[in-house]
């Protein structure tokens, strides 16, 4: 009997693959992501509420697609969920509001506590350190 791989072991081509068959593969993906999207995110707006909301929109857009039956793989998800959020950034500053219609309809956080935003400015202020 062979054991399947935990979450943890698996790359984010084979989490996202996995996202309708297990319950844990993008929770895990996001684990991975979130921070540094959002970090990225706020290195660009200087608003880590508006981070939070674009890299919540930017997961939720990338959820969305993951359960989608017949859908092709991404070959580097890192790349392509960063790109999902430059094009939730440059939405926002069209329309300087934040919306995040697929994040709200999916369940994903909208209120932000002030940890989870100071966690975003550390992350950020650590990689322009380094």
């Amino acid at each position: 009997m062979t054991r399947s791989r935990s979450v943890k072991d698996r790359t984010d081509t084979e989490l996202l693959r996995a996202v309708s068959e297990d319950e844990w593969a993008f929770p895990e993906f996001y684990r991975r992501h979130f921070f540094d999207l959002a970090g990225w995110v706020f290195r660009r707006t200087g608003d880590a509420e508006a981070s939070h909301g674009i890299a919540s929109e930017a997961m939720a857009k990338a959820f969305s697609w993951a359960v989608k039956p017949g859908r092709e793989d991404i070959d580097h998800p890192r790349a392509w969920i960063f790109t999902i959020a430059r094009h939730e950034l440059g939405r926002w500053r069209r329309i300087g509001d934040l919306e995040t219609p697929v994040a709200d309809d999916f369940g994903f956080p909208d209120g932000v506590e002030d940890v989870r935003l100071e966690a975003i400015v550390e992350h950020s202020d650590l990689y322009e350190a380094l």
